[in-house]
């Protein structure tokens, strides 16, 4: 039976989360890309259609 607070389930969340945030931040030059976008939402997110 699976079971969430398992050795393996909490690897599993782990390694999600990292890939989840390193992609997330991808590009990271010349700034990460969530920050990217945080500016442009900030900005009035002009450009959209």
């Amino acid at each position: 039976m699976l079971n969430c607070c398992d050795d393996q389930g909490v690897k599993n969340t782990k390694l999600f989360l990292i890939a989840s945030l390193t992609l997330d931040l991808a590009p990271f030059f010349p700034e990460p890309h969530i920050v990217e976008k945080i500016r442009w939402t900030i900005g009035g997110a002009d450009g959209w259609l």
